[in-house]
């Protein structure tokens, strides 16, 4: 089993996503915010980690 980590980009998407709770995200917006913020985060990192968190449960993923 590999070994999960709580990377500095996990807890800046994480946290992303608990404060916009009341609507649905885009892996789009969490990049286009953490860009603002300039934080170094590429759009497969943020695909990457919202994978993860609906596997392990912390997130429900909707197709539209």
């Amino acid at each position: 089993m590999q070994k999960q980590y709580n990377t500095r980009s996990k807890e800046l998407i994480w946290e992303y996503i608990k404060t916009n709770r009341e609507r649905g995200v885009t892996a789009a917006d969490i990049s286009a915010y953490l860009s603002e913020n300039k934080q170094q985060v590429n759009l497969a990192t943020v695909y990457r980690n919202l994978e993860r968190m609906t596997a392990d449960g912390m997130i429900r993923k909707f197709k539209s």
